[in-house]
Order: C-alpha cells, then sequence, then structure tokens
C-alpha cells in the first residue's frame, strides 16, 4: 500500500528502518511529477500510481543531488563485470526516450515495463535499436524504437550504499 507524503502525515525518518522505505517514484511520462511515497516495495522495481507506471528509486542525497534522480540496486548480471548484481547504480530519468545517444549505457523499460540495463546501438533498421549486454553469456536484443517506454542514464557506481 502507498502513502503519499504531506505535511499532515510527515514520517519520522530519525531511524534507518524508515528512512529506507522513502521511495522516490519516477513517472515514465516525462509530463508527469516525482512523487515521494512510503512503501515496502524495493528500489529498482515498476510501481503504478494511477495507472502510470514508474521506476521506485532511493532518494538521492549526499553529492550527487543534481547529478542523478536516485539510485537503484542493480538485479542481474547481463552487464557484468562492470556492474555486479548487488552494486548500486545512480540513474537520471530522460525527458525524451526516443533521443539516443548511441553507445552509451542506459536503463531502458519497454512497454510491458521490463527494464534492461544496456548499451543502445544503431541497428541497420532505422525503427530499431540493438540493446547490447557487456556479460558474452547475453545475446543482443531488438527492440522497435516506439517499444521504448523509458529511458534511464547511468550516471554513477555506488558498489554498497548506506
Amino acid at each position: 500500500m502507498e502513502k503519499k507524503l504531506t505535511k499532515k502525515n510527515v514520517v519520522r525518518c530519525e531511524d534507518s528502518h524508515n528512512a529506507q522505505r522513502l521511495i522516490l517514484w519516477l513517472p515514465f511520462a516525462p509530463h508527469l511529477k516525482a512523487e515521494i511515497l512510503f512503501l515496502t516495495k524495493d528500489p529498482g522495481s515498476v510501481h503504478l500510481v494511477d495507472g502510470q507506471p514508474g521506476l521506485l528509486v532511493r532518494t538521492a542525497r549526499y553529492k550527487h543531488i543534481g547529478l542523478i534522480h536516485g539510485y537503484i540496486p542493480v538485479l542481474d548480471d547481463r552487464y557484468s563485470p562492470v556492474y555486479m548484481k548487488g552494486d548500486w547504480i545512480g540513474v537520471r530519468r530522460l525527458p525524451n526516450p526516443h533521443l539516443i545517444n548511441y553507445g552509451l549505457e542506459y536503463l531502458a523499460f519497454n512497454q510491458d515495463n521490463k527494464g534492461l540495463l544496456c548499451k543502445l546501438m544503431p541497428h541497420k533498421e532505422k525503427e530499431k535499436v540493438l540493446l547490447q549486454f557487456h556479460n558474452g553469456w547475453y545475446r543482443p536484443q531488438v527492440w522497435k524504437r516506439e517499444q521504448i517506454q523509458a529511458l534511464f542514464t547511468i550516471e554513477i557506481l555506488v558498489p554498497k550504499l548506506p
């Protein structure tokens, strides 16, 4: 169950247990505003608010504020040894998922809300993109550009968060 934070129901975060449950919801649609929620769901998962999907991230703090929107854990080994399962990465939502700077690392979400940490490369067909993974055990995938619902750039690697 989600609980939006307002001035009337501010949650005290003096203990680390409550502080870790404050989650920032970054909507996939760039015209919607991000919201801070009090959830028991894990960062890195997709959550619907009023029928709109968005990525749940731990709130950004310390010196990374402004550079990133929040932190998520790496959930699989597709991009190892660069990012290992369990590492935390700082992500920033891009306002337009169809303006792609090829060769950079992204967290890409398709219309099924499936997210993949990958490097986006051009495809021989202009309406498609190639998703490459650093780990050689995974074969590249091809997505139609229109399938991309949201793109997040990978800005920083944080091996462990407190």
